[in-house]
């Protein structure tokens, strides 16, 4: 699905990381664009899903854009601590793309709530690294793709 590509990598590096970033915007994206779906986002709040679109497409937007910006400018060092390149790049990558082909399956007669914070979890073990690495760059991302979470109730 959305990381599959990146997944398929051997030994993915910065480029990855970048291509990450992407991914996790066009998800972002199809998550706040659904009509159906994920409405157990704004139950509590229907009319917080109008604030969400606006939020996302100028300020997460730009955040990710920043972020991406970065990536090449990241000491290799402080990739490597946080598990951003090589073998543990990919491990994550390929647990993100096994949830993630779960997507039609889950539409259609599971639990989309819990399949969402799964995935969410497994953008988390990359994302959240990656801002760290990166000095908090990203961080508006990062608290977006959270605060969506916390809609989506404990776990």
């Amino acid at each position: 699905m959305w990381f599959s590509e990146l997944a398929d990598v051997e030994n993915p590096g910065r480029e990855e990381l970048q291509g990450f970033v992407s991914a996790t915007i066009r998800f972002l994206a199809f998550v706040v664009e659904q009509e159906h779906g994920f409405e157990f986002l704004w139950e509590d709040a229907p009319g917080l899903r109008l604030v969400a679109k606006p939020t996302f497409e100028e300020d997460v937007f730009r955040s990710a854009r920043e972020l991406t910006d970065r990536i090449p400018r990241i000491r290799e060092t402080r990739l490597l601590a946080h598990g951003l390149l090589g073998r543990p790049l990919r491990f994550k990558l390929l647990v993100l793309d096994v949830i993630g082909r779960r997507w039609p399956e889950v539409r259609e007669k599971f639990s989309r709530r819990e399949w969402f914070r799964k995935y969410v979890a497994a953008i988390d073990a990359i994302l959240d690294s990656l801002v760290a690495a990166a000095g908090g760059t990203g961080g508006l991302l990062k608290e977006f793709k959270d605060a969506l979470a916390a809609l989506a109730g404990p776990s």
